[in-house]
């Protein structure tokens, strides 16, 4: 495919301008960020219709470890069976036209958001979009073993001039794509990669470009426990460790008083930002994602949903009260079939699928208030966890009477049931579970002990 500069911006004179001025890193030495995945525990396909649905992150992460490098940006990523190296000069020729006004970024600028603490957060926003953040000049500091990691100052930063010299302070995502982009990036496909390979080529280069405009090479080691298509928020996992890595190089978000091996969590500007360019990754991958999976994967923890009120966070730990086996059936998914199916059975018996979309959003809300009572002290855990059994089994029936039940979903509620499960909800007895894990496995399911409702993105400065 020939590269095409974007805005009709002369190629030549761009490419020129970054190999004269080239830019490095905001972080020396290793750089590891990890993103849990999410899981829908409630309301699915009834959300589609304005119903209530409740969701989760769960603790199988995904693990980006990188740092930067002088010549070359290398991608390796075993779930997907790449590992390739594009020189420099290379992608800074790809995207010559991008670093000169790129639609929709220039217009975004803001200044860099700082203040990470290793404290917890305090509650997200509910938005997905970023709000506006307010200037923060930074200096940076020497960690142990060379690590080189931003903080705050609070002297004026030296004045820089605009384009590709210097690292642009744009912490918030344009709201769409730039016209172009994915299709010019196209050319830096290797040859012969899988679909999901391709897809986390362009995610990753389309977020590198806009961020940080081919100033400096990076490697980027990611790997996942999530299993690849099955509905666990793999993708999400994946932008949301893309998007905090080359911010954090970038230094357009700033980690705080971390020191060398020590976890970071980001402050509540800084996820806003990070949520707001994994979104963007997602929209590569997906076309037009809800932009619930990034926000999970991003912030961690239990959202509720609906397409009037957008996310809620469910406040609490109710959900860690429990372990999780989630199964994954290697049975092939095509989710707008499902949606299909759906919707033909409504248009036909409205009077039947009408009360049973209200029952799901019920359940939905009985999941919340159960987990409201249990964390004031209303509802013991035995209690809890009854009556999460309840709801998970009567979610399923009418998921079953929606059409979107499969035989080997109904093996694992046999095999559930025999091991006296319900569904994919367990407690801490291990004997019982690993007996149920081994089960599914002779039945031909690849099955994931895991925690709900665990933490958000989260990063380790190396030694």
């Amino acid at each position: 495919m020939n590269k095409r500069p974007l805005n009709g911006a002369d190629a030549g004179a761009d490419a020129a301008a970054l190999r004269s001025a080239p830019g490095s890193s905001a972080v020396s030495g290793s750089l590891t960020v990890s993103a849990p995945g999410k899981v829908i525990l409630f309301g699915e396909h009834a959300v589609v219709y304005g119903k209530r649905a409740v969701a989760a992150s769960v603790g199988l992460r995904t693990t980006a470890v990188s740092r930067a490098d002088a010549s070359a940006v290398r991608l390796v990523l075993p779930d997907v069976c790449l590992d390739h190296s594009w020189p420099l000069e290379r992608i800074r020729e790809c995207i010559a036209g991008l670093v000169q006004g790129a639609s929709g970024v220039e217009a975004a600028a803001a200044a860099a958001v700082s203040g990470a603490t290793n404290a917890p957060t305090a509650s997200a926003p509910e938005s997905s979009r970023p709000d506006q953040a307010a200037a923060k000049p930074t200096k940076k500091r020497r960690g142990a073993s060379g690590t080189t990691v931003p903080r705050r100052s609070s002297r004026a930063s030296k004045p820089t001039t605009p384009g590709v010299d210097s690292a642009p302070a744009l912490p918030h995502a344009p709201a769409s794509l730039p016209a172009g982009l994915v299709d010019q990036l196209s050319s830096l496909l290797p040859d012969g990669c899988s679909g999901p390979a391709k897809q986390s080529v362009l995610a990753f280069f389309t977020l590198y470009a806009l961020i940080c405009r081919g100033r400096f090479g990076i490697e980027v080691q990611m790997e996942s426990k999530l299993p690849v298509g099955a509905g666990l928020g793999s993708s999400a996992s994946f932008s949301v460790c893309a998007s905090a890595t080359l911010l954090l190089h970038s230094g357009l978000v700033q980690l705080g008083d971390a020191g060398a091996g020590q976890t970071a969590s980001f402050s509540n500007s800084q996820l806003e930002v990070i949520n707001a360019w994994a979104f963007l990754s997602e929209k590569v991958i997906h076309g037009n994602p809800s932009g619930i999976d990034n926000s999970l994967c991003t912030y961690g923890g239990a959202r509720s949903y609906t397409k009037t009120d957008g996310m809620r966070e469910l406040k609490g730990q109710a959900f860690k009260a429990f372990d999780f086996v989630l199964t994954d059936t290697n049975v092939a998914k095509n989710t707008k079939a499902e949606v299909e199916k759906v919707r033909v059975r409504r248009e036909a018996h409205p009077h039947i699928m009408d009360p049973l979309l209200n029952a799901v959003q019920a359940i939905a809300d009985g999941c919340i208030a159960g987990c409201e009572k249990h964390v004031n002290g209303k509802l013991s855990h035995a209690e809890l966890q009854t009556q999460m059994g309840i709801l998970i089994d009567m979610n399923h029936a009418i998921l079953e009477a929606f059409g979107v039940s499969h035989p080997m979903l109904e093996k694992i509620r046999e095999l559930s049931a025999k091991h006296g499960f319900k569904s994919k909800l367990t407690d801490s007895d291990g004997s019982r579970t690993a007996a149920f894990q081994a089960s599914l496995a002779a039945a031909g399911c690849r099955s994931f002990r895991a925690q709900v409702g665990c933490a958000g993105v989260d990063a380790i400065i190396g030694e």
